[in-house]
């Protein structure tokens, strides 16, 4: 059970909001006053960092029946590193957008970095 311990899908360690507002130097009389008066630009940015991604071993079941029953408790567990393999080792290299692709070649993580 100590290797099913990890940061909830929702920990955001790192986060910055900023909120800002600046209201507009506009100097008019009359109805130009009313058309350009008075007017503000503000925002709100968020800076955080990303889910943490845990990655799961998933045993080779009937998907249909089981389907209801995918829990930690039930089957599903942390992937193992293979010995002799570093976390540096588990991501390929190239480009992110080959990586990403459709083709069943290309991966993003190096599976046989992982015990089956």
């Amino acid at each position: 059970m100590a290797q099913q311990y990890g940061q909830t899908p929702y920990s955001r360690p790192h986060r910055f909001i900023f909120n800002y507002q600046y209201e507009l130097p506009f100097q008019a009389k009359g109805m130009l006053d009313k058309v350009v008066g008075g007017w503000t630009v503000s925002g709100l940015t968020t800076i955080q960092s990303g889910n943490p991604l845990t990655l799961v071993r998933q045993p080779r079941w009937n998907r249909l029946r089981n389907a209801r029953h995918r829990q930690v408790e039930n089957g599903l567990s942390r992937a193992a590193l293979v010995p002799g393999f570093t976390y540096d080792q588990i991501e390929t290299s190239g480009n992110v957008k080959d990586r990403l692709g459709s083709s069943g070649r290309h991966r993003f993580f190096n599976t046989a970095a992982f015990k089956l």
